[in-house]
């Protein structure tokens, strides 16, 4: 009886084994990447929809960053895990046709692992403070999915203990898509409050020369359109904050509510923009928000 109660075990084992392997994670056929967006070309509206936490919300209004929908389609397949690799160089970027083929190592190359973000839906979220070595003026960045799934050993608990032989990976990629930066400076940090007009503090990561980079800058408002340009009401910066990447702007407003986003302009003409912002202006000094 125990030879056979043995037996059994080792049988129930072995196909405990072959359960866990066969029901191994199994990759889509395909995979394509969803849009690549700047917080900054959300409007006021879109934003709100996309993140549901309002602290989450208000650190990316203060700071940027990019969005990235891991997924274009409804989603059908399983993984064992998830990164966006990302490059100024498309060429480094793996591929299916060069099988396991690492990323190149360069400075502006590689890779963000997927979490579940609190609030944010359905995106990855790069902001410029932990990756600001990625937007430079004019840089082109390019963005690939990269599902994976284990075969063999790896498992946790005694699956590992009944294979001995090392693990393997598969891997599915998805098309890439791309980002183009404006090449002018990017705006890190923005500040926006009311009083007895409009108020905004902002800060600009510029190395060297600043007048040789920015032709313009300051601050775009409206009452009405959620997503304001410089082809809106325009407050720019005096002339002392010619040679400094710190810029203050007040503007002078009747009573009310207004979006209003920051802009730095490039000497090449394309402009850089914060995201949008709601302020209320009352009438009133207001120096306890200042």
């Amino acid at each position: 009886m125990k030879k056979v109660l043995c037996l059994l075990s080792i049988a129930l084992l072995l196909f405990s084994c072959n359960e866990v392997d066969d029901f191994g994670r199994v990759l889509p056929e395909s995979v394509s990447l969803g849009e690549v967006v700047s917080v900054s070309d959300l409007s006021y509206e879109e934003l709100n929809e996309l993140v549901t936490d309002e602290n989450l919300r208000e650190d990316m209004r203060m700071s940027g960053g990019l969005l990235i929908r891991p997924f274009s389609d409804a989603f059908s397949g399983s993984f064992d895990f998830m990164e966006i690799h990302f490059s100024d160089v498309s060429s480094n970027l793996p591929s299916p046709s060069l099988g396991d083929k690492p990323m190149s190592d360069t400075e502006l190359t590689g890779s963000i692992p997927y979490y579940e973000n609190a609030g944010l839906l359905d995106y990855v979220y790069l902001n410029w403070d932990t990756y600001e070595q990625l937007f430079l003026p004019g840089t082109t960045l390019y963005f690939e999915l990269v599902l994976g799934i284990y075969n063999g050993g790896g498992w946790p608990g005694f699956v590992d203990d009944c294979t001995d032989f090392g693990t393997t990976t598969q891997y599915c990629y998805s098309d890439v898509k791309s980002y183009t930066y404006p090449d002018a400076p990017v705006i890190s940090t923005f500040k926006t409050w009311g009083g007895d007009g409009l108020y905004a503090d902002f800060y600009m990561e510029v190395e060297g020369d600043i007048s040789s980079q920015v032709t313009r800058r300051g601050i775009c408002y409206s009452t009405t359109n959620s997503l304001p340009d410089v082809d809106d009401q325009v407050e720019s910066a005096s002339a002392e904050y010619e040679e400094s990447f710190y810029t203050s702007v007040y503007a002078p407003v009747p009573a009310g509510t207004y979006y209003v986003r920051a802009f730095v302009q490039g000497t090449g003409g394309d402009i850089a923009y914060s995201p949008v912002c709601q302020v209320t202006c009352d009438g009133s000094v207001d120096e306890s928000a200042r």
